[in-house]
């Protein structure tokens, strides 16, 4: 299926169950523009258990209002409603602010699954501004030398502009690898790396159906205290719950109270824009020249986006026949 019919047909998905209009293309926007650039288990897939949670009556085709008051930070409740417009709506909101105070956050309590962070933390790189975005999601990941759930995947987006155009993004779980992988390591029937996951009693293990714990980037402490970071900026700070008590970003039947906090920097008003774009040139530079397997982050993805605007769009059976109905 071409990329315009599946923009037309998700669409026409949302706008049956209560999505408006405008709220509809920008979900589907946010949902494709991840698997156009490779990542499926953010992308259009996430269409499927999104139905799932407005079946449940768990998931709320609306984002919450977004409030301009003064001051760099404002704060929204989507109420169970839908995250990727909750994402956009908060980082326009911190876009906004940015332009005024230099600095804008908004955080957003109660949202649904936001798909690929690294669609919010572009429209502020987009701006001439840097962004970042960082959520509080269901746990799944446990303490080293632990068995119980504790954080979430807990993901990190970073995104700022390049000289000569172009959007540096860094897109990452604090997690040893993400959900949707040990799901696809299931569904294949694979084996799961070592050192990435434990069964019930904590022991690792590379089964992903015995899994019931991921352990933090690079299995230490230092990721699980990265973990941990995160698990605070994105949830009591901005007054969301602990990480171990959110639900809802992967069963979707449960009313979601995931949160996230969503910064832009306007850097002209800081260090100044070309000095910040020259600097960081020279950084890369260096980077690359030290090495040859260190990329840009984000431009691979980028590229792939541009090509494969062509191409058909790899779905699941089930993702085709609910699209098809529509």
């Amino acid at each position: 299926m071409k990329v315009k019919q599946v923009r037309r047909r998700t669409e026409s998905v949302l706008r049956f169950y209560g999505v408006s209009d405008k709220d509809a293309r920008i979900t589907t926007d946010v949902l494709l523009t991840a698997t156009l650039k490779g990542y499926h288990g953010h992308g259009i897939e996430r269409l499927l258990p999104t139905i799932v949670g407005f079946e449940a009556r768990a998931l709320r085709p609306t984002a919450g209002d977004a409030p301009m008051f003064d001051g760099v930070f404002a704060k929204i409740d989507a109420d169970s409603g839908l995250g990727p417009l909750a994402g956009v709506h908060a980082m326009e909101l911190a876009i906004r602010k940015a332009s005024f105070n230099s600095v804008g956050m908004t955080g957003v309590i109660n949202h649904g699954h936001l798909g690929s962070l690294g669609y919010y933390s572009e429209l502020a790189a987009k701006a001439g501004h840097f962004g970042v975005v960082m959520c509080n999601s269901s746990p799944m990941v446990v303490v080293p030398g632990g068995s119980l759930p504790v954080f979430g995947t807990n993901p990190i987006a970073i995104s700022f502009p390049l000289l000569g155009g172009g959007i540096l993004t860094i897109d990452v779980s604090t997690a040893a690898i993400s959900h949707s992988n040990l799901i696809a390591a299931k569904n294949r029937g694979d084996s799961l790396p070592v050192n990435v996951a434990v069964d019930s009693l904590g022991h690792m293990t590379q089964d992903p159906h015995a899994a019931r714990g991921i352990l933090s980037h690079g299995g230490d402490m230092k990721g699980c205290l990265l973990s941990l970071a995160i698990s605070v900026m994105a949830g009591p700070l901005i007054g969301g719950r602990p990480n171990h008590e959110v639900t809802g970003s992967r069963n979707t039947k449960e009313a979601p109270t995931v949160s996230s906090s969503f910064l832009c920097f306007n850097i002209e008003a800081m260090g100044g824009l070309q000095y910040f774009l020259e600097a960081n040139q020279s950084l890369l530079q260096i980077m690359q020249e030290s090495s040859p397997d260190f990329h840009i982050p984000g431009l691979a993805a980028a590229s792939r986006l541009r090509e494969s605007e062509k191409q058909d769009i790899p779905m699941s059976a089930e993702l085709r026949a609910l699209l098809l109905k529509h």
